[in-house]
């Protein structure tokens, strides 16, 4: 039950960013990368933060992208591959170099993906010149992890994040 509760309470804390325009000096971050194709020319991931819930099992990760080129750029991390829902970013996955595990946003009993996610066609993923987008995803980690990988499709991965 206190393992539930910590979830619920670190997943409606990690609703608060769902795909809106963050001021680009509100986020700090912990490390960056370009875009690796011409879809993502322009664009600059920031991984803000990696913070464990009080349990240490589950970590919310919380990234963005900012548009440095000069023009409108829509974004699709998204991963088809699994038995997700529609319309979420289960593609942002964190890998443990050490283990070579790779860990994908954990999901909800009806297969939703713990991330942000569109199912009433709410989230911006358009980023106009300047702008800045943020997102999250929830995973469940062991509790002795202290750095991973992070990987965005279309991004170049940003290594060594520490998880807080």
């Amino acid at each position: 039950m206190k393992r539930a509760a910590a979830l619920l309470t670190l997943t409606t804390t990690a609703l608060l960013a769902t795909g809106t325009a963050a001021p680009a000096d509100t986020l700090d971050h912990v490390g960056t990368a370009t875009g690796v194709d011409e879809r993502t020319a322009g664009l600059v991931l920031e991984v803000n933060e990696i913070s464990r819930d009080s349990s240490g099992a589950y970590a919310t990760l919380l990234w963005s992208v900012r548009n440095e080129g000069t023009e409108r750029i829509t974004i699709n991390p998204k991963d088809t591959s699994l038995d997700f829902d529609r319309q979420s970013f289960a593609g942002v996955t964190l890998r443990d170099e050490e283990s070579r595990t790779r860990f994908h946003p954990a999901m909800n009993s009806e297969s939703a993906c713990l991330c942000t996610r569109d199912t009433v066609g709410t989230i911006d993923t358009r980023l106009d010149p300047g702008a800045t987008l943020t997102y999250w995803s929830l995973y469940s980690v062991p509790a002795d992890l202290e750095t991973v990988t992070v990987e965005v499709p279309d991004f170049g991965d940003v290594t060594d994040v520490p998880l807080t």
